[in-house]
């Protein structure tokens, strides 16, 4: 499901493998589009699970990198997700239990690096509430949507959003393209 996507889209940008028929690159489109979307509610679903403790997630083997885990963590921010590095927008927050690292994921230009210099210190040794998604990297991660603190602080992770939007534009790319070959 990964590549899936890729697969249809890569022969048809590189090497033009739909060309012969405008009708074929639209379905081609659509096809793509639809397993983007597929993909994303994979990676991102939306089934919130309260985690009482920190160190329980390791215990989810049905996490991955393309399979997701919707979760709600509580705990401190104890530090950036790379220590003295003065840009990381990443925190790392912990409870009684354990430690797992959140990544600040966002599409928007600059975004990570102004979160990074001007905003993560609002969190920073500060009880939170933070919801994302649980993946397994080479190590365990929670990819942000949002994050609280308990006196107001509040701060949002873009990049699912953004995947979202694009695999619709992917459908709607199809679309008109299949409208435009109907006309001819």
């Amino acid at each position: 499901m990964y590549v899936a996507p890729w697969a249809i889209l890569i022969p048809l940008v590189l090497f033009g493998a739909f060309a012969s028929s405008p009708m074929s690159i639209a379905i081609a489109l659509i096809a793509a589009g639809l397993l983007l979307v597929v993909k994303q509610g994979m990676r991102y679903p939306r089934k919130i699970e309260k985690v009482d403790q920190i160190a329980s997630l390791v215990e989810r083997l049905d996490a991955s990198p393309v399979a997701g885990i919707d979760v709600e963590i509580k705990g401190r921010i104890v530090g950036r997700g790379t220590p003295g590095y003065v840009l990381s927008p990443d925190m790392v927050v912990q409870d009684e239990s354990g430690f797992v690292p959140v990544l600040y994921a966002n599409r928007i230009p600059f975004a990570r690096t102004f979160f990074g210099l001007y905003r993560i210190h609002d969190f920073m040794g500060r009880d939170v509430v933070a919801r994302g998604w649980y993946l397994r990297r080479p190590g365990p991660v929670v990819e942000l949507r949002e994050v609280r603190t308990s006196d107001g602080h509040f701060a949002r992770g873009y990049t699912w959003l953004f995947r979202y939007i694009g695999s619709s534009l992917v459908i709607l790319a199809g679309f008109i393209v299949l409208i435009a070959s109907l006309r001819h």
